[in-house]
């Protein structure tokens, strides 16, 4: 495995008096051919803000090919890579707590 980039997920938390945390963006390539399993919750909804702050964006997968061609792939999910292909993963945001001002 060839980890490709790993930053924050900027503005993926939920605004409120006092915002989520961003979740993290992690891209990897497969070095040979090989299964992976992803197993992720929140992917429908975010984590839930509270005391009127918003929700978090929820997480996302996407699976590159060799051919170029992304896939958006549910929270989970077994799958072949082959050697080039990459995966994609979107981790949700904090929801945010209290009422902006």
């Amino acid at each position: 495995l060839r980890v490709r980039s790993y930053s924050l997920r900027t503005g993926s938390g939920g605004r409120g008096k006092f915002n989520g945390g961003d979740g993290i963006v992690r891209e990897i390539e497969v070095l040979c051919d090989c299964d992976v399993t992803l197993l992720a919750d929140r992917r429908k909804r975010g984590p839930w803000g509270l005391a009127s702050g918003a929700d978090g964006s929820p997480g996302k997968a996407f699976i590159t090919r060799q051919d170029g061609h992304q896939e958006e792939m549910p929270g989970k999910f077994s799958t072949r890579l082959r050697k080039g292909e990459r995966i994609k993963i979107e981790t949700p945001g904090g929801g945010g707590w209290g009422e902006m001002s």
